[in-house]
């Protein structure tokens, strides 16, 4: 008898255990559901949808901006996105989509909410998103730190922010593709084209001149070819044309847009040989070099294809460690040509 109570105390005891710990669950959920409803009330979003993959369990409420076209992501996958995010009090906000600017495997990217929207509703490159995400599925009880970027197209501004417990964000999320076969690169390559179009605009920059890299550059694949500006600031005296064999000796300065310098060498007599098309620091130097001779001067701003790529890397010529994606700037004054 003492054993038949015992067991129906503790099968009571597990009860209100399970009981309070649904509670607890609905209770968040409720939360989330409620602050979501009167954000969308007080922005006054329409066409907001409720995420129902997964059984309607996500709380996640979304806007598809763009339908994805290209490749379907999954968990494996390593995808590139711009993004702006703030939290529905207004305390965080980062909306430069040139810095927030995400590339990792999808099963690393956080919050979680990021993640599976891109997973159950974007679900392929090119997409664009609007997601409404629940504090749980957010940085949940605990809150986190986050930093948010500000930039003039000189100088960067990063500012640490503290965002508090049970606050839904608010994310709008453009999948972009990576330059990896396979893959098409034609939205990043239009997201570095966007990226230098607003750096020439925030620094007044006029006078650039729009040229396309060579097919051979990428194995005669048309899809892989890729933009870049060139403008020369000073005519040179020198006769001779650099071409792939030439030792061209310069001095240089390479930048990265927010201004920091990543690469420099004003030195005279710095050589650097050009054997063939990828014995070069950077693709896209030797084609935009061809634009000027010895004695001249010459600016050409590079997209990240052709700068340090779609993983993080480091500077052939400093070792400066490079984020995924940047685009580049170089000052290159051409002292002579050997060919």
């Amino acid at each position: 008898m003492k054993r038949i109570l015992f067991a129906l105390m503790a099968f009571c005891a597990l009860g209100v255990i399970s009981c309070r710990k649904s509670s607890i669950d609905e209770s968040i959920q409720k939360f989330d559901a409620d602050q979501i409803q009167a954000y969308i009330k007080q922005s006054g979003l329409t066409g907001m949808t409720r995420d129902t993959s997964g059984g309607d369990t996500t709380g996640i409420y979304y806007q598809v901006i763009t339908p994805g076209t290209g490749a379907i992501v999954k968990d494996t996958s390593r995808v590139s996105f711009v993004y702006t995010a703030k939290t529905f009090d207004g305390s965080y906000t980062s909306t430069d989509t040139i810095l927030n600017h995400t590339n990792n495997f999808l099963a690393y990217i956080a919050p979680a909410g990021v993640r599976l929207g891109i997973l159950n509703i974007i679900k392929r490159t090119g997409g664009k998103i609007r997601l409404l995400i629940p504090s749980r599925l957010a940085y949940g009880l605990g809150g986190n730190t986050l930093y948010s970027y500000e930039t003039d197209g000189k100088t960067v501004t990063s500012t640490p922010h503290a965002i508090a417990g049970n606050q839904s964000m608010d994310y709008t999320i453009e999948l972009v593709s990576s330059r990896t076969p396979g893959h098409n690169p034609n939205y990043q390559a239009i997201y570095d084209d966007l990226s230098i179009q607003k750096y020439l605009a925030a620094n007044n920059l006029s006078g650039f001149i729009k040229d396309t890299i060579k097919a051979d550059i990428y194995k005669n694949t048309p899809a892989y070819r890729s933009v870049f500006y060139y403008k020369v600031t000073q005519a040179g005296t020198g006769t001779l044309a650099i071409n792939n064999n030439s030792t061209v000796n310069m001095t240089y300065t390479g930048s990265l847009f927010d201004g920091t310098t990543i690469a420099q060498d004003n030195s005279a007599g710095v050589g650097v040989t050009f054997y063939s098309l990828y014995n070069v620091p950077f693709i896209g130097w030797q084609q935009a070099l061809t634009h000027v001779n010895a004695g001249g001067k010459i600016t050409f701003i590079l997209p990240s294809a052709l700068g340090g790529g779609d993983s993080p890397t480091t500077s052939p010529l400093t070792g400066y460690s490079l984020a995924p994606f940047s685009c580049l700037r170089f000052d290159i004054n051409v002292l002579t040509v050997i060919n």
